[in-house]
């Protein structure tokens, strides 16, 4: 049931998140990769979207919450927070 999937997600989601803070705080290097989910312009069936737009949130969260963000588009690495080339 999709209203069920809704809550489901939304605990999912925080508990991700939780987790990747509990990483954080052990001190070491934490490298995360992802893939982006929006850009293939294709609309999918409920469900599918439901897991699609989780991912985006919880993506954006871990971008909010890195030192660093780095898109990698046909192996081109395109820095998008922190780092020195970040700042051009």
């Amino acid at each position: 049931d999709l209203v069920r999937s809704r809550g489901l997600g939304d605990v999912y989601k925080r508990q991700i998140i939780d987790g990747i803070r509990c990483l954080m705080c052990t001190g070491a290097n934490l490298v995360i990769v992802t893939n982006e989910v929006f850009s293939d312009g294709m609309r999918y069936d409920a469900s599918t979207m439901l897991y699609i737009e989780r991912l985006g949130m919880i993506n954006a969260a871990l971008a909010d919450m890195a030192d660093e963000a780095i898109e990698v588009v046909a192996g081109i690495a395109l820095p998008k927070k922190g780092g020195p080339a970040a700042c051009f």
